[in-house]
């Protein structure tokens, strides 16, 4: 009886007598190959899934905003940010801000609240009419 090069699987030759045995090995060795394996695959995905769960625990939004004088926006990303980084490039003047959770100015041009955060502008003194980006940091 022969044998495969790779795996060493029976090869059953026309002349030999047909005996189940050569048959159960093969069985026997695919099912020992297919268990080592299913162990490989696991310790890998279980090291993945880990992973997901890492990374499904942080957050971000990046969006934009329009904003008017007098306005006052609220501006929801699905979740209360750990930190807000706002800008703009407003010709000559670009507006850039950081916020962190507590943060206050008077009066308040930018805020976390739950779920996101609020945005005005009064009168041109914290900040300018325009397009905002923003990324909200969870």
């Amino acid at each position: 009886m022969q044998h495969t090069d790779k795996y060493k699987l029976d090869l059953i030759e026309k002349e030999d007598a047909f005996s189940p045995d050569a048959l159960n090995e093969n069985t026997q060795k695919v099912e020992a190959a297919l268990i080592a394996h299913e162990g490989a695959v696991k310790e890998v995905t279980d090291g993945l899934d880990q992973r997901v769960t890492v990374l499904e625990a942080k957050k971000f939004a990046v969006g934009t905003y329009k904003i008017e004088m007098d306005e006052t926006l609220n501006i929801q990303v699905g979740f209360t940010p750990i930190a807000l980084y706002v800008g703009q490039s407003w010709r000559f003047f670009p507006v850039h801000g950081l916020i962190l959770p507590g943060d206050t100015y008077i009066p308040p041009f930018l805020q976390i609240v739950e779920g996101g955060f609020t945005t005005n502008i009064v009168d041109g003194h914290t900040g300018y009419p325009g397009t905002y980006h923003y990324i909200a940091f969870g």
